[in-house]
């Protein structure tokens, strides 16, 4: 019996030793020392901290004990034994300060204070921002009748709650540390930085006293105040914040951790802060559940799941959209209204395209944090019916893809000898005369290239999902490109590397990507005739499958796009070339009309018809009858052939005179289509037929762009 008496004895002496107390108050309180912190960030060494004696009524005495910061994490020892008349004491500090926002010590000193009951406290005894603003509040109450605990517990939910954080009243303000790497921790960082938000430090010390006297008087913070709080808070870096204060300790030899400030943010203004994120234990979602909407041309009414464990809002900053030119070149775009969530859904309307390329549209959900973010892009068919109204930029892309064909036409139908001139700058070309140097070489290339440019233009500017409305144009460009120079350059940009220039492609990585692309366009555009530039049909898609199908040697490849567009029934051959170039022509796929782009030199040089033709059913049908007889199809290749020279006033041809009747059906059935050359030289005939050498089956490259160049090596012979 007489252990255990000891054992209890001992227990009060150790339960008692840093403080002696007398709960009625009427003896004196004694301390053996007493530790704690300042931090708004933390204090720096030397400044001083006062601990003044209160009486019961919470009146200073006039007695006061001094002692200063130690350290730059701002602790503070009184560390000799003390006496007080009553347990309230006031703690007040004077010094500089660790400022979180700009991760540099202050410039100015700012004076915090506490007022506490050291009875019912351990020797640990914190001064911060909170217990700042609280400390007359606390006393206020107290005056009105309410005991010490009364005071603080009702003073701490009312302060938290002005902040959305009284979920963390639970603690005495005197308990929290910036230092500590717990949730109160994270109250107190994000109040302290919400406070200095945007203020010079001279200016800080009057802001929080009038801050504090706000609060002092109500309870809580006027609406002007409160707004401006939540207003500065959801645009504090908080990212920055965190690692400002996490270096700060590093360089004092401490590693501390710092939770994430974006849950201590009441960013939806309910009063809670955090609620808005979700769980913080759980990986959070947020997510469309489609990431594009594809619409057709005439809009709708349109609802898009939305899957996510997190609150978000739509985002009213609209997402960089990549454009490089002018909204007002590139007008028509996506036009979203009426937008609506509810629940987890996204209801929209789509007005009705505006012409042939709309750029897209993006749709951005955030979280409230704005850490997560999801996109809907919209992607909008285009309306082709009038491709040129109010679209200047449209035709400067036809007009430019016209000029490109105008010189290469003329080009091809002078080269192959399919036509004589008399002006002496493009006579050359029949006669093969060419040399690097030649102005009308580098034009034709240059305007070749710059139709190219344009698409990319286009492209950049209204989405890349327009890519297979420039497929047909593109096609034909880089066709001819490489007909006359062999491998060239592929550009992916309209603005090229200067200072790496693109280097010449293999046309079969070329012809491999052009492929791919027309390849996609079958299963998406119109089977019949569609008068359009871009939304061309999948009969003149088929024919360039084709074509480029016969330059690789696919020729069986070559013929099942062929025979597809035959079966298809939607074209006649005329009575001659020129009908079949003119107003009332039933060949034409694929052509420029002359009257709405006039051609310079194709029309003067060549000849002046109604339709530069691109691509003619007489084009189809020779094809078809060159892959059928490559391919040992001889019967079928003797018919299509006899159709075309029958529509001529051509003698049919037979088997034996195949090849010969072949070459002159397609000569002059196709003249001027740039064509012939092609035809020439993928049966090895064009040495022969032209009488040139076989350097001379390429073009050289322009002087102009070797010089510029250094990946673009000439062409041998040259």
């Amino acid at each position: 019996m007489k252990i255990r008496e000891i054992t209890f004895v001992l227990l009060l002496a150790i339960l008692s030793s840093c403080v002696e107390q007398d709960l009625t108050g009427d003896k004196p309180i004694k301390i053996s020392n007493l530790t704690g912190k300042v931090e708004k960030g933390p204090f720096t060494q030397g400044s001083t901290v006062t601990i003044h004696e209160l009486t019961k009524e919470l009146k200073p005495t006039g007695k006061l004990f001094q002692t200063e910061i130690k350290n730059n994490e701002g602790d503070f020892a009184l560390e000799s034994a003390a006496e007080f008349v009553s347990p309230y004491v006031n703690i007040a500090c004077d010094g500089y300060f660790f400022n979180e926002i700009t991760g540099n010590l202050s410039n100015s000193q700012i004076r915090l204070e506490s007022v506490v009951d050291i009875s019912s406290k351990r020797n640990n005894i914190n001064v911060n921002i909170l217990t700042h603003l609280s400390k007359d509040r606390i006393i206020k109450l107290m005056k009105e009748g309410k005991n010490y605990e009364e005071a603080t517990a009702q003073t701490r939910e009312e302060l938290l709650s002005c902040f959305g954080l009284q979920e963390y009243k639970d603690l005495d303000f005197e308990d929290f540390s910036i230092s500590s790497g717990d949730q109160h921790a994270g109250a107190l960082i994000m109040i302290s930085s919400i406070l200095l938000s945007n203020l010079t430090e001279a200016y800080f010390t009057e802001f929080i006293s009038i801050v504090k006297n706000d609060f002092t008087d109500s309870g809580t913070l006027s609406d002007s105040i409160q707004y401006y709080f939540r207003e500065e808070s959801l645009n504090l870096p908080v990212e920055q914040i965190a690692a400002n204060i996490k270096n700060r300790y590093q360089d004092l030899g401490k590693t501390i951790e710092v939770p994430d400030l974006n849950y201590f943010i009441d960013w939806d203004g309910d009063g809670i802060a955090g609620n808005e994120l979700g769980n913080p234990d759980t990986e959070r979602q947020l997510k469309f559940e489609i990431d594009t909407l594809r619409v057709g041309k005439d809009g709708g009414s349109f609802k898009v799941a939305i899957q996510t464990n997190i609150p978000f809002s739509l985002n009213t900053n609209k997402p960089s959209n990549g454009y490089i030119e002018p909204e007002s070149i590139f007008r028509d775009k996506v036009v979203v209204s009426d937008t609506l969530i509810q629940g987890n859904e996204l209801s929209i309307n789509i007005r009705p395209a505006t012409g042939p390329f709309q750029r897209p549209a993006t749709i951005r959900i955030v979280s409230f944090d704005k850490k997560i973010t999801a996109d809907l892009v919209i992607l909008q068919e285009g309306d082709f019916s009038d491709e040129f109204k109010n679209n200047l930029y449209i035709k400067s892309i036809m007009m430019q893809a016209a000029k490109a064909f105008d010189y290469s036409h003329t080009l091809e139908a002078l080269y192959s000898n399919c036509f004589t001139t008399n002006n002496f700058a493009w006579e050359q070309f029949t006669l093969h005369n060419i040399t690097p140097t030649n102005q009308l070489v580098k034009d034709t290339w240059s305007a070749l290239y710059s139709g190219i440019v344009y698409l990319n233009l286009l492209e950049e500017n209204t989405g890349r999902h327009n890519f297979k409305y420039t497929l047909a144009l593109r096609t034909l460009l880089y066709g001819h490109l490489i007909s006359l120079w062999g491998d060239v350059p592929y550009l992916t940009t309209s603005r090229p590397d200067p200072t790496n220039p693109p280097g010449r492609q293999s046309k079969a990585e070329i012809y491999s990507i052009l492929k791919n692309g027309l390849q996609e366009c079958l299963t998406i555009f119109p089977a019949g005739k569609t008068n359009s530039y871009f939304q061309v049909s999948t009969d003149v898609i088929r024919t360039l499958l084709a074509k480029t199908s016969m330059q690789e040697g696919n020729y069986q490849e070559a013929l099942s796009h062929l025979q597809a567009v035959i079966s298809g029934g939607r074209y006649a051959l005329s009575n001659n070339r020129q009908d079949a170039v003119g107003t009332a022509s039933t060949e034409i796929l694929y052509a420029i009309n002359t009257n709405t782009l006039p051609l310079q030199h194709f029309s003067t040089v060549i000849e002046n018809s109604h339709y530069l033709p691109l691509i003619l059913y007489a084009d189809v049908i020779l094809s078809a009858a060159e892959c059928a007889h490559k391919t040992g199809q001889l019967e079928t290749a003797l018919i299509y052939l006899n159709q075309v020279r029958l529509k001529n006033g051509e003698e049919p041809a037979t088997h034996a005179s195949f090849e010969a009747d072949l070459k002159v059906t397609w000569k002059s059935r196709l003249k001027g289509s740039f064509s012939y050359f092609d035809f020439l030289k993928r049966n090895d005939w064009a040495m022969n037929e032209l009488n040139i050498q076989a350097y001379q089956l390429l073009l050289p490259i322009p002087q102009s762009e070797t010089d510029v160049n250094p990946n673009v090596p000439q062409n041998p012979g040259y």
